[in-house]
């Protein structure tokens, strides 16, 4: 089964706009947050009257639950939510952010140094299938501790959101969607999720999964495992929609199995050296990346506006060129016009990863936490 370019747009459209209201604040404010992404999904000429947010936003800090002090960045460090496809109501699809604060960056995305075994998550799983720490970590807030703090499903955890789905009748069809970390989380979830309901025997739950720009989530026998789960080979189940979106001049979505990471150094050699301490930390992980997928190259920036804007656009800006959409980011006190694609309301993404791939040319260094 493969998802097709309509809904491949639409997914995308979905992933930027979780990226709305990721501002600076000292305190969480779900409600800003609930109202950028309801204002973007009202805008944006994908998803406008398109669908009804069924649970959440999800707006999540470490530290949050159990009210010790989050880190000093002042940032959310999980957005999420789930909507409702009016025109197919039976159509379902959780949307995950990607990056944005330094739990995201150091305790997440950069945490490849150690793994965790999968079977943690699923029991049935290989003993030899490993997922990133930093995968561990961020499936933990989700699954664990993270509810809704708006309306609707005030208080309510995804888990227990979908197990209310699971009681109606009729197949019901969730899609796992994001970009960038957002991704990578969006897949691993879903083989979680898939598992979850096969195993309680809600057949009617029908996960899949569609990723842009992510990076690796686990070692071979982890991607071998997410396929034949998915494909219903490895149980009698149903073969999901799986698809795996990434630019090949990406450097996101070449981390973090060796092969991509040579491709790095060779595609952008001033990234020599921390690209060459990563490839140290994960020598003897066997990263591997998640299929099917759909690769594409966009062609670098020519003349380039300079190496950081070159990464940047790659990285964000590629993916809706690659599906001819057009992509505003506003703040919100704009009154955007209609005619674009897909507007984020509040996006702090493209300036977070500007600091972060700057920092990285600086230093030089690898965060090995």
């Amino acid at each position: 089964m493969t998802i097709s370019i309509e809904d491949q747009k639409i997914n995308l459209a979905l992933s930027f706009i979780s990226n709305s209201g990721s501002i600076i604040t000292h305190q969480p404010n779900p409600t800003l947050v609930s109202e950028n992404i309801k204002k973007s999904l009202a805008r944006s000429k994908a998803t406008k009257n398109r669908f009804s947010l069924v649970w959440g936003p999800a707006v999540f800090r470490v530290g949050s639950v159990d009210k010790k002090t989050s880190v000093a960045d002042k940032k959310d460090d999980h957005v999420l939510f789930m909507v409702k496809d009016l025109k197919t109501p039976n159509d379902y699809r959780i949307v995950i952010r990607g990056s944005w604060s330094d739990v995201n960056w150091y305790d997440e995305n950069f945490n490849v140094g150690k793994t965790e075994n999968w079977s943690i998550w699923d029991s049935k799983a290989p003993a030899n299938a490993k997922i990133s720490k930093g995968m561990h970590i961020a499936l933990d807030y989700i699954i664990n501790q993270i509810k809704s703090n708006n309306t609707p499903g005030y208080q309510e955890s995804l888990i227990n959101a979908i197990d209310k789905i699971a009681l109606e009748d009729g197949v019901q069809n969730i899609t796992l969607t994001g970009h960038s970390l957002g991704g990578v989380i969006a897949s691993t979830l879903g083989l979680y999720l898939k598992r979850r309901y096969l195993n309680k025997g809600n057949n009617n739950i029908r996960i899949n999964a569609c990723s842009f720009a992510a990076p690796t989530a686990g070692n071979d026998v982890f991607a071998s495992y997410t396929k034949s789960v998915f494909n219903g080979t490895s149980l009698p189940s149903y073969e999901s929609q799986f698809l795996r979106i990434h630019n090949r001049t990406d450097i996101v979505s070449l981390a973090w199995h060796t092969k991509g990471l040579e491709e790095i150094k060779a595609l952008y050699p001033i990234l020599f050296l921390p690209v060459s301490g990563y490839l140290l930390l994960v020598k003897d992980k066997n990263y591997t990346q998640l299929f099917p997928d759909f690769p594409f190259t966009t062609p670098m920036l020519d003349p380039s506006p300079g190496l950081i804007e070159q990464l940047v656009f790659q990285h964000i800006d590629a993916y809706a060129k690659e599906y001819g959409m057009s992509l505003i980011q506003v703040n919100d006190n704009s009154n955007p016009s209609t005619n674009y694609d897909i507007v984020v309301i509040n996006d702090g993404l493209a300036r977070n990863i500007n600091y972060l791939f700057s920092s990285m040319i600086q230093d030089g260094a690898v965060d090995t936490r």
